[in-house]
């Protein structure tokens, strides 16, 4: 040992008593004697550290078995203990073994047979200490590997819901919202500390099966049709999935899968009613309707603080659980709407991205909706410009007597021969069947000279088009009226 060891004598005979201490003494140890077991405990509240206590069976006439369990109640549950005595019977050795007495030496002994009992306690004692000291590395270890873990994880979860909102400029920020107003609200109902834990992750993740849904549903920027409807409610199940497969995360798979159902049953995905819907999950759906209809959408604006805690007080017994429903007003008027959170991706490749939902997939041209948009936010600046209306002439024909797939290339064809000669600036868009826009910042002269090199190219092709040219602000002050003369 590095120390000396301390051994601890407890006997109400003097003669062996002082005998053991001396002796322990000459054998390098630190031996404490007592007469009884109170002035044993008064010395061990200043004196924790021990090695060995031998012990006597009778102290003063009674049975002193009990300070083992006493010694275990304090801590000393791995040292050892001798005991000695004249009169050991079946009984108490029974009665030692079932509180793992070390060892018994039975009086009189010589100092020879003392000495080999004490040094084997000693070494047990040792070695038991060195185990639990090697079990305590370890156990810190183990725990700050699983911190790391966990710390891990949570990082995880916010790249997964940063996944998201690099896919929809319309809800950035909006993961962090709902887990901090769900968080709020899981506080004021006294849930546990670790329950509130995985609730502001279920919240930062509710969303996350967004991923797999199409830029063209998740960007669109007008209300979804009913088709459109059922594939965006997938993304529940979806985030569920996800989720189910992160194993520190198994726990929280429900309250994400059923955020979207309501109190009535009339909610998705498995149209769970009252009760049956998990408490966590209701409390992420009452935060997640009030930060969205707070947020800008690309089909609506957002409404105030005021008005939309007016509708969720309205949806309590339809969408949300009326027993809830006073601690979670007050959450809500307790917190503040936050600002629209700046994105991380770089703006060039963000609006790109935007742009793509308004792409021709037959022609790889922007849909109309887009050039609506452009055109709006170019009539605002007060910006003039012309814009060209192209008819493609006898299409019908093509479709009746040669099949959509002809009529379909000549389309292509058409779509090709535009961009070719109307670049940049100008934008050329499709905005139906066989009709396309062309946006054309530039003089008459070279819009006409460009129709013209359109027409023959398209002339090999027996291909005829008709164009019209409008001007603004001359033929309408506004999109739709450029749009009603065309």
């Amino acid at each position: 040992m590095s120390k000396q060891p301390s051994v601890i004598i407890i006997d109400d005979d003097e003669a062996p008593r002082e005998m053991l201490k001396d002796f322990c003494e000459t054998l390098g140890y630190n031996a404490y004697a007592f007469s009884d077991l109170e002035e044993t405990k008064k010395f061990l509240k200043d004196t924790p550290e021990i090695d060995l206590v031998i012990l006597d069976v009778f102290i003063k006439g009674k049975n002193s078995l009990s300070f083992i369990d006493y010694l275990k109640s304090n801590g000393y549950i791995e040292i050892p203990v001798i005991i000695i005595s004249g009169a050991i019977n079946p009984d108490f050795i029974q009665e030692a073994i079932t509180k793992n007495v070390y060892d018994f030496v039975p009086k009189p002994f010589t100092l020879q047979q003392i000495k080999e009992r004490i040094e084997n306690a000693l070494n047990y004692c040792l070695m038991t200490k060195q185990h639990k000291k090697y079990y305590s590395h370890i156990e810190s270890l183990l725990k700050e590997r699983t911190e790391k873990l966990e710390q891990l994880a949570i990082q995880s979860v916010k790249a997964l819901a940063n996944a998201i909102e690099a896919r929809d400029p319309y809800t950035r920020g909006h993961s962090e919202r709902v887990a901090m107003i769900s968080t709020m609200m899981g506080r004021e109902l006294g849930l546990e500390e670790e329950t509130l834990a995985k609730l502001e992750l279920a919240g930062l993740l509710h969303d996350v099966g967004k991923v797999g849904i199409p830029d063209r549903i998740l960007l669109k920027p007008g209300r979804l049709t009913p088709f459109e409807y059922t594939i965006m409610k997938e993304h529940s199940k979806m985030s569920a999935l996800i989720v189910s497969e992160i194993d520190p995360l198994k726990g929280i798979v429900s309250w994400i899968k059923h955020h979207h159902e309501h109190y009535d049953g009339n909610g998705y995905p498995d149209g769970l009613k009252g009760t049956e819907i998990p408490l966590e999950s209701q409390l992420i759906a009452i935060a997640d309707n009030f930060d969205a209809i707070t947020s800008i959408r690309p089909y609506r604006e957002k409404i105030t603080k005021d008005e939309a805690i007016n509708y969720i007080e309205s949806q309590f017994g339809k969408k949300f659980n009326p027993d809830i429903r006073d601690i979670a007003i007050k959450v809500l008027k307790d917190c503040e709407i936050c600002g629209e959170k700046e994105s991380k991706i770089v703006p060039f490749i963000e609006k790109f991205r935007e742009s793509m939902i308004y792409i021709d997939f037959l022609t790889g041209l922007f849909w109309y909706p887009y050039l609506k948009k452009f055109i709006n936010e170019t009539i605002a600046k007060k910006q003039p410009f012309f814009i060209v209306f192209v008819d493609i002439l006898g299409i019908s024909k093509v479709n009746r007597e040669l099949g959509r797939i002809a009529g379909d290339q000549l389309i292509i064809k058409v779509a090709n021969a535009l961009t070719m000669y109307f670049t940049h600036p100008c934008i050329v868009v499709r905005s139906g069947g066989d009709d396309f826009i062309i946006y054309a910042p530039i003089d008459t002269k070279t819009i006409s000279e460009n129709l013209e090199k359109t027409k023959r190219t398209l002339s090999g092709e027996n291909i005829e088009i008709h164009a019209k040219i409008l001007a603004y602000p001359r033929d309408g002050s506004s999109y739709d009226e450029l749009i009603s003369h065309a």
